[in-house]
């Protein structure tokens, strides 16, 4: 069933008794006030949008949300890319350096679940540091405005100085196994970088892992 209008939803609060539809002086009595609301609406939400630097609508109202980290907009900088770096700025303000926030600023920056990531601590015994890798989905790098060593630059910042992060990514390229190669159940022109609705590999090919720097 389809929303009702405000001018409905008013009209519809009258007396049983009194003409509600639209064709009635009851209904058009209302449309000013109706108009009004709406209006209101719009500019709350607007409003609403504004003190976030996730839904703000111009560079200049990121930039207001901005003074608090220090960011300014670079010259003939997107919009999307100065509200990257804004975001990422944030997390880096409220991070305390633990795994968890790790996960969690790159989870907000790039506008993903933290369980898309794939993260381990391999053991090095002859480095002075800690190193953490990190897997990020090669998608969740696409649609982001940030460019990969910029996101490995704000991993660097999350966690404190004696650790070391590297962030891969997770390609989409897959070999044929043994069994469908041995029954020639493949197409040389493509990979299985994902299936069709009919089970069928799509596209041509796929992307590889690899490091971020």
């Amino acid at each position: 069933m389809a929303e009702k209008s405000t001018n409905e939803e008013l009209a519809s609060r009258l007396p049983i008794w009194m003409p509600k539809d639209p064709d009635s002086g009851n209904y058009q009595l209302f449309t000013p006030l109706a108009d009004t609301i709406d209006d209101l609406k719009s500019d709350l939400d607007d409003v609403n949008a504004a003190t976030m630097p996730q839904t703000a609508n111009s560079v200049e109202e990121i930039e207001r949300l901005a003074i608090m980290v220090d960011v300014l907009p670079k010259k003939d900088e997107s919009l999307e890319h100065y509200r990257a770096r804004v975001i990422s700025n944030y997390q880096l303000v409220t991070s305390e350096g633990t795994i968890s926030d790790l996960l969690g600023g790159l989870a907000t920056m790039l506008n993903v679940r933290e369980n898309n990531f794939g993260y381990s601590e391999p053991h090095n015994s002859t480095s002075g540091y800690g190193s953490v890798v990190v897997t990020i989905p090669l998608p969740a790098l696409d649609q982001t405005a940030l460019s990969g060593s910029e996101v490995a630059s704000m991993a660097d910042k999350l966690v404190p100085i004696s650790y070391n992060v590297d962030i891969l990514t997770r390609g989409t390229f897959t070999y044929i196994n043994p069994t469908d190669y041995n029954n020639s159940n493949f197409e040389a022109n493509k990979a299985y970088d994902g299936l069709d609705s009919n089970g069928d590999p799509k596209n041509n090919g796929g992307t590889y892992a690899g490091l971020l720097e």
